[in-house]
């Protein structure tokens, strides 16, 4: 019986040893049980602390980003959205007898800083739609040779040394194209002394900004009444026609007004 017993307890302790490959492993497990536990730790620690620091560092802008600044209270804010204008008419005159009454659009959307939607009315004149001050008045003459002479100012003080909108358009006449030309732009100014006897008299004070080849913006001194004038010209030739444009703007203290308006006509006419 005791024998039987030992053979057997033999046998089980053989199939123990050769279920392990290695009987050297035994000593070994807690080693490497406390060493995988280990590494979990500092892996858990090393992901919870990339989480942490991921949440205090800025986003990377790449040197190619553009920023926009953000508008100040003296800074003039960009518009968000267009408005509907109704298009007040005024009178426009014409050189020639019988020219039908010129039509315009009921309303005109246009992108207004929100500083500004109070501020501006839409005008139609001169068989244009210009965007000035809101509550003025004027009027427009149309010539036999197709120029267009715009002029607008604030109710009942049409007088010499207030607030004014101008605007001039030449599509047709080439003298006269070159001699406005030639005040803004270095070019037109050689033709013009090349073709023309009678001398430019420019403006004392004028300054001239181009903006491209056919785009300038320009100011002159102040008025004695503190009157600032700005404005843009525009001068385009094509196949042997020249074309002149400009709107000159002469404000008291509304410089962001004077700008926004610049800006509406020369994006209202497409000047580039």
């Amino acid at each position: 019986m005791e024998e039987n017993t030992l053979q057997s307890q033999s046998k089980i302790s053989q199939v123990s040893h050769a279920g392990v490959p290695n009987s050297g492993w035994k000593p070994k497990l807690p080693l490497i049980s406390a060493g995988l536990l280990l590494l979990a730790l500092v892996g858990a620690a090393s992901f919870f602390l990339g989480k942490s620091l991921n949440k205090s560092k800025p986003p990377s802008i790449s040197p190619s980003t553009e920023i926009t600044p953000t508008p100040t209270s003296t800074s003039l804010q960009l518009p968000s959205e267009k408005e509907k204008l109704e298009v007040i008419i005024l009178k426009t005159e014409y050189g020639i007898d019988n020219m039908p009454t010129p039509k315009y659009p009921q309303f005109i959307e246009v992108a207004i800083p929100p500083s500004l939607k109070d501020s501006v009315s839409a005008y139609g004149v001169g068989e244009k739609i210009l965007i000035a001050p809101k509550n003025w008045t004027g009027n427009g003459f149309i010539a036999a040779d197709g120029n267009t002479y715009i002029t607008l100012h604030p109710v009942n003080t049409e007088r010499k040394g207030l607030p004014y909108v101008r605007v001039v358009e030449i599509p047709g006449c080439v003298g006269c194209a070159y001699s406005e030309a030639a005040y803004y732009f270095e070019e037109a100014k050689k033709t013009y002394e090349k073709e023309f006897s009678t001398p430019l008299n420019i403006p004392e004070g004028l300054e001239v900004s181009p903006v491209s080849p056919n785009l300038a913006r320009y100011s002159l001194p102040d008025t004695p009444e503190g009157i600032k004038v700005k404005g843009v010209a525009y001068f385009k030739e094509e196949n042997n026609q020249p074309y002149f444009t400009k709107m000159e703007i002469g404000l008291s203290k509304e410089e962001d007004l004077a700008e926004f308006l610049l800006n509406t006509f020369i994006s209202l006419n497409n000047l580039k």
